[in-house]
């Protein structure tokens, strides 16, 4: 639950940046997920649907076990989003699967971990994982959008890639810890 200070609604924004700017360098750099996925959208439907399934597992927990601690709930819910995801990608046939793993495992471990700073009861498990989905769907094809512009724009030589990328990212993130915190 998002109260008055400004700690968790940070945390959750830093952690969603973080996996927007991970996702994105991601299919940048590693072939094995560029060729798995392609875009970023595609990319974005896989955390989504991981994320959601995810966050129904962390929502059972806490409704079952109310004494759980966090990290526990959030493991369980991050436990079946890797499997959901890397069952998704196993559909495909896909050869490069184990390379794939660690950056979903990435990913998925950011987004729980940015859930797990706003949730602790069931519904807030359900409300939060359908946050955390929205703005991975919504934001990581939007950020990919923005950082391909950066590259195109009138940037600095030294500010150029990573840096501007990640001011881009903390902006976006400062932003939404504005929204969550009213």
């Amino acid at each position: 639950m998002i109260t008055g200070a400004p700690g968790p609604s940070s945390a959750f924004a830093l952690l969603m940046a973080m996996v927007w700017l991970l996702g994105e360098q991601g299919l940048s750099r590693a072939t094995a997920l560029r060729h798995s996925l392609g875009t970023p959208r595609q990319l974005a439907r896989l955390l989504v649907g991981a994320i959601l399934l995810g966050a129904m597992a962390s929502a059972a927990l806490t409704s079952l076990t109310p004494g759980l601690p966090v990290i526990v709930v959030a493991g369980g819910g991050f436990g079946l989003a890797m499997i959901a995801a890397l069952t998704m990608l196993h559909r495909r046939r896909h050869p490069g699967l184990p390379a794939l793993a660690g950056w979903i495992a990435s990913l998925l471990a950011l987004c729980f971990a940015a859930l797990a700073c706003i949730a602790r009861t069931p519904e807030g498990w359900m409300l939060g994982g359908s946050g955390v989905a929205l703005l991975s769907g919504v934001g990581l094809p939007a950020f990919a959008a923005l950082a391909h512009r950066l590259d195109d724009s009138e940037v600095p030589a030294a500010a150029r890639g990573l840096p501007s990328r990640a001011l881009a990212a903390s902006t976006i993130a400062l932003a939404i810890a504005g929204c969550l915190s009213w």
